[in-house]
């Protein structure tokens, strides 16, 4: 069988189209331009400013091809605590998404923030239980602050876990995260 070429296109055509699409040139303008911004500050290992690119619902998309990206690449290992805390608010918003790929991208990467980090913040917590009030220990304070904020954000992810289709495939997720909460 004979293959079937692409038709040429030229730039009056490319022009013509974007010119009849103007909205979602912008769109997909602005969505390149965030991106891009994260591209930066995930070069400059300023993962924690993400929060502060990431403010208007359309960024979602964004965060979600960010999202994808780490977990497709392998680059959770470059993660933080302090990642983990800024990320995980917007993947709990993530979660009331219309859009059951946004929703399913959501879960996926809390699901490796969990694996990253359920070690170090049950291991905080338990340690700095046993040390009297009186000792100062700045550093350990300000993990113990991060930890326990990470365990509330990943308390109010349990409570909003989809109990749709989209459960099933992560259905083994949720014993996880329960036995995390439970233990620590």
């Amino acid at each position: 069988t004979p293959q079937r070429r692409a038709p040429e296109v030229n730039s009056q055509q490319i022009a013509q189209l974007s010119g009849q699409h103007t909205q979602m040139m912008g769109v997909l303008q602005r969505r390149l331009d965030q991106m891009q911004r994260l591209k930066d500050l995930w070069a400059r290992g300023d993962i924690a400013s993400i929060s502060s690119i990431l403010n208007m619902p359309q960024d979602h998309a964004v965060f979600c091809d960010f999202a994808r990206a780490v977990v497709l690449q392998r680059l959770d290992s470059v993660l933080n605590l302090d990642a983990c805390l800024v990320l995980l608010p917007i993947l709990r918003d993530l979660l009331s998404s219309k859009y059951d790929d946004f929703v399913a991208t959501a879960l996926q990467f809390i699901e490796v923030l969990l694996q990253n980090f359920s070690g170090l913040i049950a291991d905080t917590r338990k340690s700095c239980s046993n040390i009297p009030e009186r000792q100062l220990d700045l550093p350990r304070e300000d993990r113990l602050r991060k930890c326990n904020a990470c365990h509330d954000h990943f308390r109010e992810i349990h409570k909003l876990l989809p109990e749709s289709q989209l459960g099933s495939r992560f259905a083994g997720f949720k014993p996880t995260l329960q036995a995390f909460l439970t233990g620590c």
